[in-house]
């Protein structure tokens, strides 16, 4: 993904703050960007509609998980960066 791509996403994030589990949009901004990329991407994993997740590699060998939260506060939105 080009960096202008991920530019791109982390502002459609901040502009479009959601509370609590209620981050579909942006789970589907990163999902779509890592399926572009080429990952197998599976989305609503743990039955969870905000969750996804990739496997590659010997799943008895080292684990690597990335945790993106992405909860925004009532009224202020993105206040911490973490659509960054």
């Amino acid at each position: 993904m080009r960096v202008d791509d991920r530019i791109a996403r982390s502002h459609a994030i901040h502009e479009t703050a959601r509370a609590r589990l209620r981050r579909t949009f942006r789970r589907g901004l990163l999902a779509d960007g890592l399926t572009e990329g080429g990952f197998a991407i599976e989305r609503n994993a743990y039955e969870i509609d905000t969750a996804f997740v990739d496997r590659i590699g010997d799943p008895s060998g080292v684990h690597v998980v990335i945790c993106c939260e992405y909860d925004a506060l009532p009224a202020i939105g993105h206040g911490c960066g973490h659509n960054i």
